[in-house]
């Protein structure tokens, strides 16, 4: 974490005496964590600042990553949805759709095909089928899987070569709801999707116990897509299973 974000954090702790060391230990092990992430190869720019990644609140993406990926990706797709030729506000304004439809894509109810057996929907049908966008007036955009995976074959080299343009990102404090600030302390993002949201404690501040509650009542619930959630407090973990769409946690 960077000196000024350190400032910026540290100031809410100002005359909390023995408790501003503990939130300062708190943030350390945030950071620590984070770091290992990106010596991995996660995307951790500006200390995991939602700012400089491009974060949207009001979406819960990071849409320079999505797009990239379904440009890169399936350009021909891509095409169909945001016409090569629009240009300024037009395209923006394509852009911020496609981005809109996939967001309701995430939020539904993810279900397995009887016949074979893979995700349809919902989150996990996205990553790993993908989905269709639809406009009057124009051919329907199908999309394949919003990642790719290492296959167990190196000599594959197309998907290898796809599995090493997965953007993998690391994010601070993420704002999941535009009405609060509350915040997560940290959100891992596969192409701009969130995949896994975290609530970190030190046994100096609070137990894991109160991750549990905490991730329970807070942010969390707002996001509304299946994922995973791990809270962790000290050298223990907990996951938290996953909500879905309009469901809240107990």
């Amino acid at each position: 974490m960077g000196h000024a974000q350190l400032m910026e954090r540290g100031d809410r702790t100002k005359g909390c005496g023995l408790m501003g060391h503990a939130q300062l230990m708190e943030l350390e092990f945030e950071s620590n964590l984070c770091a290992e992430l990106s010596e991995r190869g996660w995307l951790y720019e500006a200390d995991g600042s939602t700012s400089a990644a491009g974060w949207d609140v009001g979406l819960a993406l990071v849409p320079q990553d999505v797009l990239h990926w379904l440009a890169t990706q399936y350009p021909d797709e891509y095409e169909k949805a945001v016409p090569a030729d629009l240009a300024g506000t037009p395209r923006a304004t394509a852009e911020t759709k496609l981005l809109t439809h996939l967001t309701k894509e995430l939020a539904k109810h993810t279900l397995m095909d009887p016949t074979s057996g893979h995700p349809v929907g919902g989150l996990l049908g996205v990553l790993r089928k993908g989905f269709s966008y639809a406009q009057v007036g124009r051919p329907t955009a199908k999309f394949g899987p919003m990642v790719a995976f290492p296959p167990a074959n190196p000599n594959l080299a197309e998907v290898v070569e796809a599995s090493d343009a997965v953007r993998l990102r690391v994010l601070r404090q993420v704002r999941f709801d535009t009405t609060t600030n509350e915040t997560l302390d940290v959100v891992l993002t596969a192409n701009g999707v969130p995949v896994v949201t975290m609530e970190l404690k030190t046994d100096n501040t609070q137990t894991i116990n109160h991750a549990i509650r905490q991730s329970r009542a807070g942010p969390l619930r707002r996001l509304q897509r299946p994922g995973v959630h791990g809270d962790q407090a000290g050298g223990r973990g907990h996951r938290v299973p996953a909500l879905q769409p309009g469901q809240r946690r107990p």
